[in-house]
This record gives C-alpha cells, structure tokens and sequence, in this order.
C-alpha cells in the first residue's frame, strides 16, 4: 500500500500561497498484472506501475486544471503552476465551487491483502484455467480474445476546504470475447466478463461455462440461409443450411410466410436508358458534381464522394403461390467535406440525391446546394446559452424523426421499448403534423411494388393531426397481433426482413420558410444535428453542426459548436410552424420533409 495523500497534501498550502482561491489534488496510483490471449492461446502478460494526478484550481471564480502522468513532487508544482495560468485566463462561472469536509464511512472489505502476494504465476494460472474451461466445454467454442488482471488502485483527494481523504482497492476482472463455429456455420459474437474485490470470490469457471453455454446457442439461430451467388448448386447448399436450422430451432407460433396478393406495378421504375449508361457516362457525371462543388468557391474541399449507377432485379418465390419480380434503375450521388479558409476550417456538411431516370440527373444542383452549405459553417461565433425556438432544416428534421419512426415499428412496441406503447389512437403532436408513408410513389428509388416479403405496398398514416394512427408491421409481428403486414418489411437478401419505412412524407404546412423565420425574435436555425437520442425516453442532447443565429427575423452568424437539449416525443407539441416547402431527400428510404419550428429547445454554449 502507498500513501499519496502524504505526497499532495503539502501542496494545497503551497497553492494558496501561489494564489489559489481554491485548489483540489486527486492522485492514483495503479499496480496491474495482466495476461491477455487471442484465437485460444495466450498472448502476453504484463506487470506495470501508473500514477498520476488531476489538480484543479479556482482563482477569482475561474476554473484551471492540469494534469501529469507522474507523482514526482517536481511534476506536481509544474502542473500546479499550468492550473493557475489557465485559471487566470479562463472566464469566470459563478457556480464552480469545490467539494466541503463531510463525513466519510470506509466502505469494509474493499482491500484484499492477500493481493499483495499475488504473483505473475497466479495471474497466468487464473488465466489458463479461464480460457481453458471456455474451450474444454465444447470444440465448437471459439475464444477470440480474453483478459485477466489483478490490480490495486490507490486512490486519495485533498483540497483547500479541508478534504483529505484516501482509500486504497483491490480488483481482480476477467473478459472473454468470442462465438463458436461449426463448419460453415459460424455463431454471432458474444461476451461475458466479472470483477471481484476478494481472492477468495474468483469464480473465473462460471464466467468461462456462461461464455460457452452462450456461443453455443448462437449457432442455429434461425432457419435462414443467404448466398451470394444464383448459381444453382449453390442455392441449394443455401436451402440445405437452412433446412438444418429450421430443424433445431425453437418453434415460434407467429411465423408464417406472405400468401399471394394483388401487387400492381409502380410504373416508370426503370429507364432503359441505363443500358447504355456507360463507364464514361458515370465518369462524366462524377467530374460534373466533383468540379461544380469545388469549382463555386476555392474554399469548398470534397473529402469523398462517389456517384453511381445501379440496376436492381428482385424477384420473390414462396409456397405460398407468391412468385413476383421487378426491374429498377437507380442513379446515387454524394459529396462530403467542408470549407477552408486559412485557419479556419468549417464543420463537415454533406448533400445527396437520388432518381430512376437518367433525364432526372442534376449533380450541379446538388454540388451547389453542398458549396452553399459548407460556406456557411466558415467564421463560425459564439451566442449565449438561451431556451427558445428552432427552425429545423429538412435534415436536421430527419435527424430527429427517426426516433419517432422507429417506436412506430412493431418490433420495438411489441418488446415494450417504444414511447408509444399503447398509444395508437392518442394525441402525440400538434394538429398540424401528419406523416404518410408511401411506397408507390412514382419515380422515387425509395417505391417498389413490393416489400421484402412479397407484400405490396400501400399509402399508410402513421400520424394524422397529430394522432398516432399507424404501427408498421411485418408478417412476424403482425401475426403476432392477428393482423396483416402493412408492407413495410425491408431488407436484402443477406438478412432476414426488419421493418422500415419507404418513402415518408412529412405533409406541408401553410406558411413559407421566409415567414417562419421572419416571426422569430431569438432562435436557431439548426441545419445539421449530431445526436443519439434516447430511443425510449426520447431525450436529446445534440451537438449541432453549422447552426445559425436567427436574431429579430433574419439569419445572421453562424455559430460554434453548441448543445441543444430537449426531448423529441414531448417538442412534437411544441411545434409552432411547419413550412409549406417540401425537400426531397432521397436514397434507399426517401423522405420528403419540410422545414419545422420547435419551440422550449435548450441552447447551451
């Protein structure tokens, strides 16, 4: 055992003496042994030492820290003397205090001495025992990779408010990461891993048998097979595996196959125009979208893109006298990069489009709208922290929504991970928003006649005036409800189908964009938002790219990376405009979404 407290807390009289309003210095110190292995075999051990500290120090209100890898008492007054100079440089905030004197209860039981003659041997045994009883369970198992360690940690805190607290740790953890593999048939990866404070509670034979008992039941998972060939021995090898996987695995009540239905065919899917759509052309038209983009501004940086020409045959075959196919020609384009003005370099923005017909190409207007964008994220400023309104982008629109999509899927309602349990036929929004997805829409790459299970597709409410109308189902989680599919099984052929919109028309409002931002006072224009919101609460905390102050109805600056915060299931009833301009983004699923106004969104610099 050591003691840093010792070590630091000479240092908190020094501090105030350099200047230090307030000064705190929280030290560790780690020894480790570790023993790693990979494809079943060990790999390395290694013993080591680290220490460090974390001093922070408040002068005049501002905050300064600094840190050192070292708990040399050299090192510690270099670090000291960092903290101050930030401090007296950084602004101040009113609400930086540091922690106060309280009671402190010694949690028992917590350092094990007998870690302390815990050898590199007794480190490698554990391991070998760990790795071998995963492997000796069963030949099919695989051990990919996998740890043990033994580590004491050292941990202590003294500040200028009479903190002066240590307290010293033994842990003991083990991993082990890997599937098992029978011939052709190689299970998903998993895991299992433990920690223990105590010699006497590692258990590393339960941990390896639970790794083994878990591989094991991913091989057979599900009676599907996939192959990337239509050569015909090759189908049928496919139809043997899965054959065999059908055959040991668990029955499920719900899954039937899609009986023949009427499927009318979307007309204009595929141009034959495409046929002749040679290498040149795809090169002619990438050079067009690459030096249109470049050629606006000599700011504009393309750091990747690509443009593509595509023709998709499907065809679906089942028991259940289903036999149907379709023919689609599709053309994608991307660009992706920012501007760079000397120094200053702007936040990345991209633009993308999609179409079935060679006369709809328009890589300019696409190339352009990608310049404008990445323009104005240059001579990025800072705002103040503010709650208030948010004018969305089409973007930063389906940024969000997407949340709202998926707890509209069966999948997640049926497994209690949806805001919208139970809620088909409620109030979810304001009156004005209805969304309808709708995959026969012509000449969109998005429509198709039919779903990933043969099911043709149909115009479908999800919300309408800000009711929750519709779940979107597939034949598993609709049988599962006594109900039909509603055509909204996705998917290729690689995987088995999941549920997913097609094209999603968020409908219009009445008021242009100009008027919806000429009625705001103090907002943001968010046009691109970098978030993972919560996907049962619906909370958002969202760094926003390329945002733009809205000040007394006009655009002004754009602004530095800021928060916004807010949750987007309860913001559906803050909505307070949606634009009667409509943009098409296009790819695999489309949307067509317009400009949305949220107010009570949180700003935070």
């Amino acid at each position: 055992m050591t003691d840093i407290l010792a070590i630091i807390e000479p240092f908190v009289e020094k501090a105030l003496k350099m200047g230090a309003d307030e000064v705190e210095f929280f030290a560790q110190k780690y020894r480790n042994k570790t023993v790693n292995f990979e494809h079943n075999n060990m790999k390395s051990a290694l013993a080591s030492i680290v220490d460090g500290i974390g001093i922070r120090v408040l002068k005049n209100k501002a905050l300064g820290f600094a840190s050192s890898n070292s708990l040399d008492k050299i090192k510690i007054e270099d670090s000291l003397k960092e903290a101050l100079a930030i401090a007296k440089v950084t602004p101040p905030e009113d609400n930086y205090f540091l922690s106060t004197k309280q009671k402190i209860t010694k949690i028992p039981d917590m350092y094990d001495n007998a870690i302390e003659s815990f050898s590199m041997d007794d480190t490698i045994s554990y391991s070998k025992k760990l790795l071998e009883t995963a492997i000796g369970h069963d030949p099919q198992v695989t051990v990919d990779s996998g740890t043990f360690s033994s580590l004491v940690r050292d941990s202590a805190l003294a500040n200028s408010n009479g903190v002066n607290i240590s307290e010293t740790k033994s842990i003991f953890n083990w991993l082990l990461f890997g599937m098992a593999v029978d011939g052709k048939d190689i299970g998903s990866f998993d895991y299992c891993f433990d920690s223990v404070v105590k010699v006497s509670d590692i258990d590393v034979e339960h941990t390896a048998t639970d790794f083994a008992k878990k591989v094991l039941r991913n091989l057979n998972a599900l009676g599907f097979a996939s192959s990337n060939s239509l050569d015909k021995i090759k189908i049928e090898d496919s139809l043997k595996e899965a054959l065999a996987i059908a055959k040991v695995t668990p029955p499920e009540d719900n899954y039937f196959l899609s009986t023949k239905q009427k499927i009318t065919k979307i007309p204009d899917m595929y141009d034959n125009a495409i046929e002749s759509f040679s290498m040149d052309d795809t090169i002619s038209y990438s050079k067009k979208l690459l030096e249109t983009a470049i050629g606006h501004d000599p700011q504009v940086t393309v750091d990747s893109g690509t443009f593509s020409s595509l023709v998709r045959d499907s065809a679906l075959a089942n028991s259940n006298g289903v036999n149907i196919s379709e023919t689609k020609s599709i053309f994608n384009w991307l660009l992706f990069g920012m501007a760079v003005d000397g120094k200053d370099i702007g936040s990345f923005d991209y633009c993308f489009d999609s179409v079935v017909k060679v006369s709809d190409i328009d890589v300019e207007h696409t190339a352009t709208d990608f310049a404008k964008k990445v323009l104005r994220n240059l001579n990025a400023q800072k705002t103040e922290s503010f709650e208030g309104p948010a004018v969305l982008t089409p973007e930063a629109v389906t940024d969000l929504f997407w949340l709202l999509v998926l707890a509209s899927t069966a999948t997640q309602i049926q497994g209690g991970s949806s805001f919208l349990q139970d809620k088909l036929g409620d109030k979810i929004a304001v009156p004005d928003l209805s969304i309808v997805d709708d995959g026969t829409l012509k000449g969109q790459t998005a429509s198709s006649s039919f779903d990933r299970e043969g099911i043709p597709h149909k115009k479908y409410n999800v919300v309408d005036k800000g009711v929750f109308t519709g779940v979107l189902y597939d034949t598993f989680t609709a049988n599962k409800e006594n109900l039909e599919s509603t055509g909204h099984a996705a998917g290729s052929y690689r995987n088995i189908p999941n549920i997913w919109t097609t094209n999603l028309n968020i409908n219009p409002g009445t008021k242009s964009y100009t008027e919806l931002i000429s009625e705001i006072d103090h907002g943001i224009l968010i046009n691109r938002i970098s978030a993972a919101p919560n996907p049962i609460s619906g909370d958002f905390s969202a760094v926003l790219k390329g945002a733009q102050l809205i000040k007394n109805g006009e655009i002004k600056d754009t602004l530095r990376e800021i928060t916004a915060v807010g949750n987007i299931f309860t913001n559906l009833n803050t909505i307070t405009g949606i634009s009667k301009e409509q943009v098409s983004l296009r790819g695999n699923q489309s949307w067509l979404v317009p400009y949305i106004v949220m107010d009570k969104i949180k700003f935070v610099c």
